[in-house]
């Protein structure tokens, strides 16, 4: 694997308000890296938007990418995306390395 790719924060609003309360999900995105390292290549990138960096990949070669985002913190699951099957998938995180494990035989 070649990318490890997050959305730094989400943006959510409380019902009946306009606030928005920003949610940081980076700490858990670096964690899911840190546990992938010893396992696979990976890089950790929080620029831009989820589309730029999707594309900036697909351009360097990286096969998959796994995408941590809002939904993460209630359903504990991430997205592999697969540049070559142009699929998504979402796989709980505790499942995560073997899942990559498995599509990159």
């Amino acid at each position: 694997m070649g990318s490890l790719l997050c959305h730094g924060q989400s943006q959510r609003t409380t019902p009946g308000c306009r606030q928005y309360q920003w949610v940081p999900l980076t700490a858990l995105a670096r964690k899911v890296e840190h546990q992938l390292r010893p396992y696979f290549r990976t890089e950790y990138d929080d620029t831009q938007s989820i589309g730029k960096r999707y594309r900036r990949q697909d351009e360097i070669g990286t096969p998959f990418a796994v995408t941590i985002d809002f939904e993460t913190e209630t359903d504990q699951s991430a997205t592999i995306r697969s540049r070559d099957e142009m699929t998504q998938v979402r796989v709980p995180l505790a499942e995560l390395r073997p899942a990559l494990q498995e599509r990159l035989r």
